[in-house]
């Protein structure tokens, strides 16, 4: 669930020795526990009334269980903030800011497999997020791009190995669209 916000400060400016990105002035991606699951904090420039601000995105992963407390409708404006407000450093970011809008964007499972991982005559190969998107926060999409690259290296070799028959290079291919589909 999750929506835009205005008036939001930049993750950077909270206090800490883990903050790298403060030097450069680079807002980082926040991913903040609590309760009922975690929200994240990502800025993202967006046309607002005809003008380009910094927003931040907002939103909440939850279990859809949590949803059921009348007390835990995130897609209710006042409930979303007023819960945001409460999460150790998240509320201090967003303190201050404002809902861009009252519509909420709800995705039940934010993840997609593509039907097709490649296409040997169309000397075509599908790696990472173009084969399979997990959220980035999470580390099996980082798993996900680095097994697949692997195996798409050893079926480009393959295809530039004269000693290889077409129909086995083809058979190759099939295999990782099989292998990944089958995960």
């Amino acid at each position: 669930i999750w929506n835009h916000i205005v008036g939001g400060k930049k993750a950077q400016t909270l206090p800490g020795d883990w903050n790298i990105f403060r030097e450069k002035d680079l807002s980082p991606v926040g991913s903040l526990a609590f309760e009922d699951g975690w929200f994240w904090y990502i800025p993202v420039p967006k046309l607002i009334q005809g003008k380009r601000v910094v927003t931040h995105s907002l939103g909440v992963v939850t279990d859809p269980s949590a949803l059921k407390d009348p007390a835990k409708r995130f897609t209710d404006p006042k409930i979303f903030m007023e819960t945001a407000r409460k999460v150790p450093l998240l509320g201090e970011l967003i303190q201050d800011a404002e809902l861009v809008s009252d519509k909420f964007l709800t995705a039940p499972n934010y993840s997609r497999i593509s039907g097709r991982m490649c296409d040997w005559h169309k000397r075509e190969i599908r790696v990472g997020d173009a084969a399979y998107f997990v959220d980035p926060l999470f580390s099996s999409g980082v798993h996900f791009a680095l097994q697949h690259a692997g195996m798409a290296l050893t079926m480009i070799k393959a295809a530039f190995d004269d000693t290889l028959s077409d129909a086995l290079k083809e058979e190759l291919w099939e295999d990782y669209h099989e292998q990944l589909c089958s995960a």
